[in-house]
């Protein structure tokens, strides 16, 4: 049977298969393709991967007085602690 898929989760396509289908000026496509994620759909894709895995992120700061460790909760704040990092 069909797969249950969220309304969140569709992605737009590229219309070119409809266009090529309903026009005569544009070729005719027979395989529909998905539009490509924007860069804010990628973050949240990436988050969304990041606070299901539940791990954290341990970074080690090197100071003259000595190693500083440090643990970051990747798993309830992930773009802040992309932006530490990066």
């Amino acid at each position: 049977g069909p797969l249950p898929v969220s309304i969140g989760s569709m992605r737009p396509s590229t219309h070119h298969c409809a266009a090529g289908f309903t026009s005569t000026v544009h070729e005719p496509v027979t395989r529909q393709q998905l539009a490509p994620r924007t860069a804010q759909e990628e973050q949240v894709a990436r988050y969304t991967r990041v606070r299901s895995s539940g791990r954290k992120a341990y970074v080690r700061l090197a100071t003259s007085l000595g190693a500083l460790n440090l643990e970051l909760h990747a798993d309830l704040v992930p773009r802040t602690v992309e932006n530490f990092v990066t």
